[in-house]
């Protein structure tokens, strides 16, 4: 598994910048099981991207564009996700702990088998989201938009 710094040192190297990355190459950036903890991706466009079992604990993605992202199985403990894009983006088996995910929207996202314990999602938009088999546990559903939480 390759580091952030390792990473982020091949994509300066070769001269892509993520702002600059044309728009097709986004779709098939694979950073899938890449160590990109406590990494900042602040307002990154990576629509498509894979990081399928990606290290991304503790990373900033503030107000990122992941529409149709693959994040299956990926571990973004304590993540910072205000603001952040998930349409339809794949979340399966992701670990969420902590996240916060205030104003995300996680339209049509795959949340099967996610844990979600103690994330924030006040003001987040879950319409469609398939949350099956997923972790709630502590979680903060203030404002958010579109779920149908079962009756008590």
């Amino acid at each position: 598994m390759k580091t952030y710094h390792e990473t982020r040192a091949m994509l300066v190297k070769i001269n892509i910048k993520f702002e600059s990355m044309p728009e097709e190459w986004r779709y098939w950036l694979d950073l899938a099981g890449a160590d990109l903890a406590g990494a900042d991706l602040v307002d990154a466009y990576l629509v498509g991207a894979n990081f399928a079992g990606a290290n991304l604990v503790g990373a900033y993605l503030a107000g990122a564009n992941f529409a149709g992202a693959d994040f299956a199985g990926a571990n973004l403990v304590d993540a910072y996700l205000v603001g952040v894009n998930f349409i339809g983006a794949n979340l399966a088996g992701a670990n969420l702990v902590g996240v916060n995910l205030t104003g995300a929207n996680l339209a049509g996202a795959n949340l099967v088998g996610a844990n979600l314990a103690d994330a924030d999602l006040v003001d987040a938009n879950l319409e469609d989201a398939y949350l099956v088999g997923a972790n709630l546990a502590g979680v903060d559903f203030a404002g958010a938009k579109g779920l149908v939480l079962p009756e008590k």
